[in-house]
Order: C-alpha cells, then sequence, then structure tokens
C-alpha cells in the first residue's frame, strides 16, 4: 500500500500538485517522505467493524473511533493552517468506523476550500445492514460538500457501474497507479521455482489457500526445488523452502524481490474482488513473471 500512495504523490508532483500524506505509527511503515505526517491514531480500526466489536467490545470501539476523529481533525487542521490553497482530502482505504470518524472530524473544522475524494475498492457489502449503514454515511459525506467537491472514486469500469447505481452518484474511475518503468525486472536465471504471496496476509486474498500452499511444500518431501516468500504476519511457521519477509517493502525491497521470483500468487476471494482491480495484477504483468489466480 505504500508504494501505491508513492505513486499516487509521483503523479501530484508531476501535475504540479503539492502533496503531502497523513499516517499512523501503529502502521510499521519505513522509508517514508519526510515531509508526511505521523498524525493519526488508527489503533486496532484496521480490523473489520465486527471483529473489532466482538473482541472489544461497543464501548471501547466508540473509544477507539473518537481517538481516531480526534487525530485526522488535529492532522487536517494542521494541513489547511499552513496551506491556504484549495486541498483535496483524498482517502483510499477506509470502513464503516473510519467513516463514522471522519465526519466526526470534518463536521468540526473548516471544510470550505476543501475537497472530498473517497476511493470505492469494492461492491457494497452483501450484508444489508452494512450496505446501509456505509451508504447512509457516504451521504452524510455528501452533504457536507456541494456536488462539484465531492467525488466518489473506482478504480475499474465494472466495479463504476456497481457504484454509480449503488450511491445514485456520478462516479469517477482513477486507474491504479503503478511503478511501469521499473518493476520491468529481469528474471534470475536458476534451477528453483519461487513463488510470492505479495502484500498483507487477509482472508480476502486467499490466507486459507496460501497456508495449505505451505503446509504442502513443508509436507512434501518430493517438492525440492519449489519455493514461497509471504509475510512474517501470516502466521506461517518458518522452513527452509519458505522465507518470511516484511510487511511492508520499501521500493527497493520489492522490486528486489521482484526480480527473484517466478510466480504470484493471488488467490482472491471472488466474492470480495470480482468487481475490483489488483495493482500488483498489473504489476505482474509488467515484470513478465506468471501469476496464479483463483477461479
Amino acid at each position: 500500500m505504500l508504494n501505491y500512495h508513492l505513486f499516487f504523490r509521483k503523479a501530484c508532483l508531476e501535475n504540479n500538485w503539492e502533496h503531502t500524506a497523513l499516517y499512523s505509527s501503529s502502521g510499521d511503515i519505513k522509508n517514508i517522505p519526510e515531509d508526511w505526517l505521523c498524525s493519526l491514531n488508527n489503533g486496532p480500526l484496521e480490523k473489520k467493524p465486527l471483529e473489532l466489536l466482538a473482541s472489544d467490545g461497543l464501548i471501547n470501539s466508540l473509544k477507539h473511533i473518537f481517538k481516531f476523529a480526534k487525530s485526522l481533525k488535529k492532522g487536517l487542521q494542521d494541513i489547511l493552517f499552513i496551506n491556504d490553497k484549495k486541498t483535496v482530502l483524498f482517502i483510499e482505504r477506509y470502513n464503516n468506523f473510519h467513516l463514522l470518524a471522519m465526519i466526526i472530524a470534518l463536521k468540526s473544522i473548516n471544510r470550505s476550500n476543501t475537497v472530498l475524494w473517497l476511493m470505492v475498492r469494492h461492491e457494497p457489502s452483501k450484508s444489508i445492514i452494512i450496505k446501509n449503514i456505509n451508504y447512509i454515511l457516504i451521504k452524510i459525506l455528501m452533504m457536507f460538500y456541494k456536488s462539484k467537491n465531492f467525488r466518489l472514486l473506482t478504480d475499474s469500469e465494472s466495479l463504476n457501474n456497481i457504484v454509480t447505481k449503488f450511491y445514485n452518484t456520478n462516479v469517477v474511475t482513477l486507474p491504479i497507479p503503478t511503478n511501469k518503468k521499473n518493476t520491468n525486472v529481469n528474471r534470475i536465471i536458476r534451477n528453483k521455482l519461487t513463488f510470492w504471496w505479495p502484500g498483507s496476509p487477509r482472508p480476502e486474498k486467499g490466507w486459507s489457500i496460501i497456508k495449505k500452499i505451505a503446509n504442502e511444500i513443508r509436507n512434501y518431501k518430493k517438492i525440492k526445488n519449489l519455493y514461497l516468500v509471504l509475510s512474517k504476519e501470516a502466521n506461517i511457521l518458518p522452513h527452509k523452502r519458505i522465507k518470511l519477509i516484511d510487511n511492508v517493502l520499501s521500493t527497493k525491497k520489492y522490486l528486489s524481490t521482484f526480480s527473484k521470483i517466478d510466480f504470484v500468487l493471488l488467490p482472491y476471494d471472488y466474492e470480495f474482488y470480482n468487481s475490483s482491480t489488483s495493482g500488483i495484477f498489473v504489476e505482474t504483468i509488467i515484470a513478465k513473471k506468471i501469476p496464479f489466480v483463483s477461479d
């Protein structure tokens, strides 16, 4: 996800837009631009709302939301205080708890010189309750802004059609920025085949399938030339043919990993990703590697 924002930053600067970002120290993000502000208190809000409610309860979940809202408000005020130009607030990853915190934060700041862009990456939830809550929260944010100062974005045309119909508003397609120049790395000739499951381990990205693959590599002794690379956070036991790497990679480390692998594993959940795009899939093709995807 860091690479996404670095490429987005590059696109902004090439168009003579100033760019900065607010981020949370809890994300263990390294090698970031010096003008980015470590001001967000995200806490455990990366969890899905239902998971957080189950683990922390309603009261503590609300406390997490208000802490995040307070830190978001402070971060936005710091940016707006030193900048009197029109400011685009671009939010590309969030859940319903984040949206609620955004409403709390934006309600109490001067929004007259701001524009809000929300990236929608997936179809509306299959749950009627979650879907309706999301709809209400988005509509409240729309009410904060005039129509020209609020935009919903998607990264694919197929998802655009779904989102446009659901929210009953115009939606702009903004393709995923990719490093087209630098990800075209040469294959290193060797007598082994290496598979890489990139990114953060999440169920919708095929975590359960990757665990089965790891077990096969670990337990099947006849497999001697197959290797697996994945995040340390995947809760996979180490093995001589299973390499665990950092969850967040610098651009240099990301490209270096690409140069050392042969295949990219993308066993994404169909229900979650059937109308969504994948930046790593695009970069896999550009790098002339072979992606393995689910049905």
